[in-house]
Parts: structure tokens; C-alpha cells; sequence
């Protein structure tokens, strides 16, 4: 049986139905859907979970808070052999949990992964990470330390031109888990930003094999308003944060994944500084990223690399200053 969590706070009605749908009108049918209403307060979402009348449904409410915490609470609930997350503004294609099942095989898979369609609301098509679509199934084994550090970094290190398309992809949605595989791994309620990406590398750490195939079997929906639709000074201190969580996490602190976390982190950081109109948090966030001492000899690596210089630019130009280059160095 596959448990599928649903996070729901104040999820549109229409796109709510409609996740809810794609869900039970599965061609696998054996599955229990936990709806976790994280203290939703608007009329048409508490109206569509009470609609919900299916003996494989559990509406369950909690006071809010966050996304995470109604994640936790799906993990502790669930009772199935497998464990699916799915957003409540998203859809599942018909045969996701069947084709899931199927390509789990040997008990060494811990997760299966289906590739994912961007959409918006009007469900016209964004861009997508399947690439010939033939069904293919490809294995990556994650025992051997060199072959992890590998699919992490393909995972949680990406470069624009291959953002869409890397074989395994950190979102947590569009997988299916073996619940014994994640155990006790929660999400951290700390987190705002990149939270599923943190959970789904710590699941890495532990799993013993990934599968993916080639064949569309989650569509994320893009909509204003969303927990990913806005960059705020705050995230900044967000993505600080994560990269404290993500070097816990690594055991191999010379491990290639954390070098490059780094500069993709301090990246990320530096799209939300705005030099016309400077923040303090946001400089304080990125100031304490770069004096931190777990980061620094990291950072000091970028000069290595070529394709790098275009961040030294970008750390002159909102800082106008070489103080940050001589740090590095």
C-alpha cells in the first residue's frame, strides 16, 4: 500500500479538487490518502475536504504550522509499505503508483522517481524534465561513497542549462519511498526554502538505490502566490541556514558536493541582493556566509575555476568592494 501525503492550507478549491481526483482515480488502487489540513481558514478548502467521502481517505487537522510540520505529521500517520508527497495545487497522471510500484522490483530500490511537467494554472505546459520519454529505467546504486557523492551532486548542485533536465531532480514530490528507507527522517521546520531538497539529500545519505524513469508522472503547478513565487530579503537568511543543515549532513567534509553547494548557496544568495536598493538582512545574511569558518575553505576553491569568475563580478558590482575577494582567497 502507498501512503500518499497531502499538505493542504488554504489550497484554491479548483486546484485542490483536482489534485484530490487525480489521486483516487488511480489506476493502482491500493493506497490511503492523508489530507493534512495545516489550520486552513478559508470557507471553499474546509468545503472540499468535507466533500471528500472515500473509505481510503483521512482528513486530518492540525493547528498551522508550515508545510513541514503537515509533511511530519503525513510520515507519522502513514501506514503503507510506500510513501508518496504530493502538493495540494498539483496532479498526479493516472498510472503514477502503478508504473512507481512496478519499477521498485528488488528490495535494495528505497525510491523510485517519475519525471515532472510545469504547468500553470491553466494547465498550458512550461517545461519539463523528461527526456526521451520511452520508459527507460535507470538504477543509481548509492553504497559506494564516490557514486553518492555523484548523484548529490546532480541532485542539489545544478548549472541553469541543465536545471530541467539532470536525471535526479531534489524536489521530494514525483517520487515514491520506501517508508522503511526514510525511517525516522522528517523535514526541518526551520526551513522555509529549500526544505525538500534538504530532506530528499538526507534521504540519499541513507538509501541504498534510486530508480528513475522516463515517463511523466507528476505535473507541478507555477502559480502566484505560491511558497516559490517570491524572493524576499529573508530568504537570503534562509538559504544561510540550509547550507548549515546540508554541511551537517555530509559526512565527507572534503566531499566535492559541499564545494560546489557552497557557491551555488552564496549564488542563490546574491539573486536576492539588490544593490540599488540594499537590504541590511539580506547583507547581514550573505556577510555571515562568508565569515562563517565551516564555509571558508569552500569558498576559497572558486578561484580555481574559470567558470566561476562571473561570481567575483557580481560580488563587486552589489559590493563594490575587494574586502570579500581577499576572504575568499
Amino acid at each position: 500500500m502507498i501512503s500518499v501525503i497531502v499538505p493542504v492550507y488554504n489550497t484554491p478549491s479548483a486546484l485542490l479538487q483536482r489534485c484530490i481526483d487525480s489521486i483516487l482515480c488511480q489506476s493502482h488502487g491500493d493506497f490511503e490518502l492523508l489530507l493534512i489540513d495545516d489550520g486552513s481558514t478559508a470557507a471553499d478548502t474546509a468545503a472540499t475536504l468535507c466533500a471528500v467521502h472515500d473509505p481510503r481517505v483521512r482528513c486530518i487537522r492540525q493547528e498551522n504550522g508550515g508545510v513541514s510540520a503537515a509533511r511530519n505529521r503525513g510520515l507519522s500517520e502513514a501506514t503503507g509499505e510506500f510513501v508518496a508527497l504530493v502538493d495540494a495545487d498539483d496532479c498526479v497522471t493516472p498510472q503514477f503508483f502503478e508504473r512507481a510500484v512496478a519499477a521498485f522490483g528488488e528490495k535494495s530500490t528505497d525510491a523510485v522517481m517519475l519525471k515532472t511537467i510545469w504547468c500553470d494554472t491553466a494547465d498550458n505546459t512550461l517545461k519539463t524534465n523528461l527526456q526521451k520519454g520511452a520508459g527507460a529505467v535507470t538504477v543509481y546504486a548509492l553504497e559506494d561513497k564516490k557514486a553518492r557523492d555523484a548523484v548529490l551532486r546532480e541532485c542539489v548542485c545544478w548549472k541553469s542549462k541543465r536545471r530541467f533536465v539532470r536525471a535526479v531532480s531534489p524536489e521530494i514530490w514525483g517520487k515514491v519511498y520506501r517508508r522503511a528507507a526514510v525511517g525516522t527522517l522528517r523535514f526541518d521546520t526551520s526551513l522555509t526554502i529549500a526544505e525538500d531538497q534538504l530532506f530528499f539529500a538526507a534521504f540519499l545519505c541513507k538509501a541504498r538505490a534510486v530508480k528513475v524513469v522516463d515517463t511523466v508522472g507528476y505535473r507541478y503547478t507555477v502559480r502566484e502566490g505560491s511558497a516559490m513565487s517570491g524572493r524576499t530579503a529573508a530568504a537570503a537568511e534562509q538559504y544561510r541556514r540550509f547550507f548549515a543543515r546540508f554541511y551537517d549532513l555530509i559526512g565527507d567534509k572534503k566531499a566535492t558536493v559541499l564545494y560546489e553547494k557552497a557557491y551555488y548557496t552564496l549564488r542563490e544568495m546574491l539573486e536576492i541582493f539588490d544593490p540599488s536598493a540594499p537590504n541590511d538582512a539580506a547583507s547581514a545574511a550573505i556577510d555571515g556566509f562568508l565569515r562563517d569558518e565551516r564555509i571558508a575553505p569552500y569558498l576559497r576553491h572558486i578561484p580555481l575555476c574559470a567558470a566561476h569568475v562571473p561570481l567575483y563580478d557580481r560580488l563587486l558590482s552589489r559590493f563594490g568592494t575587494f574586502r570579500v575577494l581577499r576572504q575568499m582567497r
